[in-house]
């Protein structure tokens, strides 16, 4: 039997974007009597927010609600696991807190969330990432896990790389060896249009190793899955080692005509 989390609203509850704000209607130009257009200027339509500790309170009763063992589920036993990958994300980008302590925990879901939401503040978006990521590691099934929903046709797509060495499905395989290059590149794409080619190795992302002797770094996925990512890259027909900023954005290769 597969177990599975309730995949509707883990989706909803637990993506980076679930708690986007509605688009903003575009203003359409005025008409000056002269039969002219003057263009109407206006703040752009705000883009999804970043994962907030909300989105983990989301994932974390979200979890305690639909997971098959949720109702009897120790809740505290979700919130270490949170607590663990969260500060290890910290440690590997060097923004660890020392003032960051695991509150005492008693069991009761709603006031254990409570001090555990207290202790993190407003949070690190990228570090919270990792505290999903790991709190649904902690449930030991590898048929769940939290995904980003597919975004909107004509909507951001991500950087355009969409495929690597070290990958296998949405994660990456333990059983993977370096190098970890690049195989697939969206044409059009941001990755494209920095001169990203399938080929390429990945030496580092956002300053984190891509691999540490010969173990994949899962750490990386926590900075895959934001809205902005630096490359460390080697172009192997060149020997030439160079650093990238990558945005996501639409990718015209991607996009269904």
């Amino acid at each position: 039997m597969i177990r599975a989390l309730c995949a509707a609203v883990l989706v909803t509850a637990c993506s980076t974007s679930a708690l986007a704000a509605a688009p903003t209607p575009q203003p359409k130009p005025a008409t000056t009597p002269g039969g002219g257009c003057t263009a109407i200027k206006a703040p752009p339509p705000p883009s999804a927010p970043p994962t907030s500790v909300n989105t983990l309170r989301q994932a974390y009763f979200c979890v305690l609600d639909n997971y098959y063992s949720g109702p009897v589920m120790d809740s505290r036993a979700l919130l270490k696991s949170a607590f663990a990958a969260y500060t290890q994300n910290l440690m590997r980008r060097g923004a660890d807190r020392t003032d960051l302590q695991l509150p005492a925990l008693t069991g009761n879901r709603d006031t254990d969330w409570a001090a555990f939401a207290k202790v993190l503040g407003a949070g690190d978006p990228a570090a919270l990432r990792a505290a999903i990521t790991g709190m649904v590691a902690g449930l030991q099934d590898n048929h769940a896990r939290w995904v980003r929903p597919a975004p909107q046709e004509g909507g951001p797509v991500g950087t355009g790389i969409v495929g690597s060495s070290a990958q296998q499905g949405p994660e990456l395989d333990p059983a993977a060896r370096p190098p970890m290059f690049i195989t697939r590149v969206l044409p059009g794409s941001p990755a494209a249009k920095a001169d990203i080619r399938a080929g390429d190795i990945v030496v580092k992302v956002n300053g984190v190793p891509a691999f540490i002797g010969d173990t994949v770094n899962r750490g990386i996925l926590d900075a895959f899955a934001s809205g902005t990512v630096r490359l460390t890259l080697k172009r192997p027909t060149t020997g030439r080692t160079r650093t990238v900023d990558l945005e996501e954005g639409p990718s015209p290769g991607s996009l269904r005509r």
